[in-house]
């Protein structure tokens, strides 16, 4: 596969990108779906998934920007990623 790549203010076209570096075959709808769920039952549980996984977000930075420390930040990631039901 080739990607255009932009160095400096140049653009070098047809530079191979390595396989280990492509997106693997994701689906989109699906995650998307999953999300609009978790957010309709619990939306700071989906908040957090959103800051981590696609904002990028470290634990404690999205802990930040969501008002609560690390700790039940933790918590709810783990919630949320049992599908939004608490297990001990």
């Amino acid at each position: 596969m080739a990607q255009a790549v932009r160095v400096g203010q140049r653009l070098a076209q047809d530079v191979p990108v390595p396989e280990a570096v492509q997106a693997p075959n994701i689906d989109i709808l699906a995650v998307d779906e999953a999300l609009a769920q978790l957010a309709n039952k619990y939306p700071d549980k989906a908040e957090l998934v959103k800051l981590r996984y696609f904002a990028g977000l470290t634990l404690s930075e999205a802990a930040t920007v969501l008002g609560i420390s690390r700790s039940p930040a933790r918590q709810q990631e783990h919630i949320a990623a049992q599908g939004g039901e608490y297990c001990t």
